[in-house]
């Protein structure tokens, strides 16, 4: 059952802001279905794709158990999600040479380039 959002009838700051933050998520739902529909780029679960950012905006290389702690998920998840990640080759994982229980991750070229396509279609889409 579809739910039909109506503007609120007054203009209090905490009701423009729902009002504003449902839009911004309709908004978002209507980017990733063109998205979807795109065949410039590959489709990623959320979590893939925050994953791809994190390790892309960070300079330097990330272990998984930190990337875990960030995104407030356990180790295992963060493995499953980087091997789809890294059979696409968007990164790449390279063990601690010193520690063997330390996984490094990073972003590849194709990653970089597939984040730099991800944002110019989020930038086109919302006319920034």
């Amino acid at each position: 059952m579809a739910t039909q959002l109506q503007a609120p009838e007054s203009n209090t700051a905490s009701e423009k802001w729902t009002v504003d933050y449902v839009s911004a998520l309709v908004h978002f739902r209507m980017f990733q279905v063109s998205l979807i529909r795109s065949e410039s780029i590959p489709n990623l679960t959320q979590r893939q794709l925050a994953l791809l950012f994190i390790v892309y905006s960070v300079p330097v290389r990330l272990c998984v158990h930190e990337l875990a702690k960030q995104m407030g998920v356990q180790k295992p998840i963060i493995s499953r999600a980087l091997s789809s990640l890294e059979q696409l080759g968007l990164v790449k994982r390279v063990r601690d040479s010193h520690d063997k229980r330390n996984v490094f991750v990073s972003s590849t070229e194709t990653g970089r380039t597939y984040c730099y396509k991800f944002l110019t279609l989020w930038m086109a889409y919302f006319d920034m």
